[in-house]
């Protein structure tokens, strides 16, 4: 049960020094779950005090104020923050923020103006992303399960992977809806290194049985990155209009070549029969064949 505790009456008390108490005011001690739909609604780390050791599930739209508050008080790296459950992170910029800038008016070199601003928003993008991967990097030591809309990919993917901590506890990742392909899912797997399950849909490029740069020397591949991890174990494919069952079978079989504890593929159920026939098919022929015996695991049984 979580308590608020009052600082005393205000006819006691000036104006001054009931703000100066606030300040140092932690009123969710016991917090263990926060979620914000929309902004963060203060300008300080109000809600993150004296609760480091509690909070195991956290849901932000991660904009420039948020990534002002977590890197000016330190949120996620501060000393007694505990492992979290689950951190999700909806988007990096509010729509506010994208749109909030000055009209320039009567300028007679239109030209310059554009290159100041130009300039302005390229040191804007190089700060956040700086900062997002200072956080992310926190986030990915002292959280368990981390969730990352399809919004916020583009920068996150890249982000996710250069943050990346040796001592990550990552051990479940959640891309929702985001596309991309054997080679981020690769990526991904190498630079976090606790990852148990991956979560993503497949992107059409190209990777195909057959068809992939990686098959046609499929020894050379389990030689570059075997072992890439002994810890993934699950892949989550989520459910698309025209599902690619080939470039599915495709992309696990790759891990499966070079993770010796992948053990499943969690697509839709409708999708299943399709992906062992897949699979069936690959592993009677070169140049899955030799790696039959890692593989064939995967199919589904009736």
């Amino acid at each position: 049960m979580l308590a608020l505790k009052t600082i005393g009456s205000f006819t006691d008390v000036s104006y001054e020094e009931i703000w100066t108490a606030i300040d140092f005011l932690a009123p969710f001690p016991a917090l263990w779950m926060l979620e914000v739909f929309d902004r963060y609604p203060f300008d300080d780390d109000l809600l993150f005090r004296r609760n480091g050791k509690t909070m195991k599930h956290l849901r932000i739209p991660f904009c420039a104020l948020v990534e002002n508050i977590m890197g000016r008080f330190k949120v996620l790296s501060r000393s007694g923050v505990s492992r979290m459950d689950l951190v999700r992170i909806e988007a990096v910029l509010d729509a506010d923020d994208a749109d909030d800038t000055d009209d320039v008016d009567d300028v007679d070199d239109a030209g310059d103006a554009d290159d100041a601003d130009d300039a302005d928003d390229e040191f804007e993008a190089e700060r956040v992303d700086a900062a997002i991967k200072q956080q992310l990097h926190c986030i990915l030591k002292t959280t368990a399960a981390l969730f990352i809309s399809e919004d916020t990919f583009d920068m996150l993917l890249r982000a996710t992977i250069e943050a990346a901590p040796s001592t990550s506890t990552l051990r479940h990742l959640n891309f929702g809806g985001v596309e991309f392909c054997l080679g981020g899912v690769i990526k991904v797997i190498a630079a976090l290194t606790s990852l148990v399950s991956l979560t993503y849909s497949v992107r059409n490029q190209g990777l195909a049985i057959g068809t992939n740069p990686e098959s046609s020397c499929l020894r050379c591949f389990r030689k570059k990155y075997y072992p890439l991890s002994k810890k993934f174990k699950v892949l989550r494919v989520l459910g698309t209009d025209v599902p690619l069952v080939d470039e599915v079978a495709s992309v696990a079989m790759h891990i499966a070549v070079v993770c010796p504890n992948f053990a499943f593929v969690d697509l839709p159920h409708e999708h299943r029969k399709e992906f062992s026939l897949e699979i069936a098919r690959a592993i009677a022929k070169r140049p899955f064949r030799p790696f039959a015996d890692s593989i064939r695991h995967l199919m589904f049984k009736d």
